[in-house]
């Protein structure tokens, strides 16, 4: 006679998975539920591409297919991305903690990716958006050699006594991945260890003339919080080609710049800098600092220099100099010397 789990119907299995997250909480863990709005898993590109990449492989099709009905009935109560993982909590016949690791992505397939992407994507916001021309999103899509993670790459640990390869646990980690991306796609960058801002600071062949200096998008950010203040609700967003183009979402708070005091320079110019940058070498601290004084928040400040969320959390948490490259570098130069320029 063989044993089976009880059948748990989906409102039981939910209801247990909001007290299994209330105690969670209780505990003083911050929990990231994956929550959908519908029926439907992932809506965006970044998600929707990640599904389609691991429905792919045969050898995923059939737990894959366990984990959407798990990711469905609200059973993953807990899903947190980092470079080179995932840590998630499932509810099944038990609450589960479940971790996949997820190889790095190596060095040699992002620089041949920032390679055949140069001078093609225009701003960080239209990477995050899926905006790119077919050509870029083939590069990135591309089932052996994209950005998503072969089977060889993806390791799944759980509790639960399922001996397999990819429980459905697991398999609901993954699928719940999709549907975080929605939100957060810079997340998929994160996990594969790589910078999506590299892709933008990548410049593409040199005009012909060889003498015409292209605008940089950071020529208008002094403009942004000329005058004392910026206001998100008509703020622009600079583009690759220099032009501003309107912002796609509005943010109804009003950032009012009012510094306390001059803000120090470094003491050593970056590496490979000419004598024009008066020695300015940023720091976590330091960019913690210009974030407070313009009164912003993570997500406002990262948008105010085109970069992602989550590198401005990583700079903020590095200690010493940071390695950057030109484009955000120059960036964090001209709003230094801006809130320079309104302290003096």
């Amino acid at each position: 006679m063989h044993w089976y789990p009880r059948y748990v119907p989906v409102d039981e299995q939910r209801a247990r998975t909001v007290s299994e997250m209330l105690e969670l909480r209780a505990r003083g863990m911050r929990v990231q539920p994956v929550e959908l709005r519908g029926r439907t898993i992932a809506r965006s590109f970044w998600g929707r591409q990640w599904c389609e990449h691991l429905e792919s492989f045969s050898e995923y099709a059939a737990r894959l297919a366990h984990g959407r009905a798990y990711v469905r009935n609200g059973s993953v109560c807990h899903l947190a991305i980092e470079t080179g993982g995932i840590d998630a909590m499932v509810v099944g016949s038990a609450l589960y903690r479940v971790m996949i690791r997820i190889r790095q992505l190596d060095k040699g397939a992002w620089a041949a990716m920032r390679a055949a992407c140069a001078g093609r994507v225009g701003a960080v916001r239209e990477l995050l958006e899926g905006r790119l021309p077919e050509p870029v999103a083939e590069v990135f899509t591309q089932r052996d050699t994209g950005l998503f993670p072969q089977p060889s790459e993806i390791v799944p640990d759980c509790e639960c006594p399922d001996r397999t390869s990819m429980c459905k646990h697991a398999a609901a980690v993954l699928s719940g991945v999709g549907s975080r991306l929605d939100d957060r796609p810079e997340l998929l960058f994160l996990l594969r260890g790589v910078d999506a801002t590299e892709l933008i600071a990548t410049t593409g062949p040199a005009p012909a003339n060889g003498t015409a200096k292209a605008e940089s998008p950071t020529d208008a950010i002094p403009e942004l919080i000329l005058n004392g203040h910026l206001d998100l609700d008509d703020a622009t967003a600079p583009t690759a080609a220099g032009e501003l183009e309107p912002a796609p979402r509005k943010v109804k708070k009003t950032l009012t710049y009012r510094p306390p005091g001059p803000v120090a320079l470094p003491s050593r110019a970056p590496v490979g800098a000419d004598d024009g940058t008066t020695g300015f070498r940023p720091t976590g601290e330091l960019v913690a600092r210009l974030r407070e004084q313009c009164g912003c928040s993570v997500a406002e400040f990262a948008e105010l220099i085109q970069v992602t969320t989550t590198t401005v959390r990583r700079w903020e948490i590095t200690s010493g100099p940071l390695n950057l490259h030109a484009r955000p570098w120059e960036a964090l130069l001209a709003l230094h010397t801006e809130i320079e320029k309104h302290a003096g």
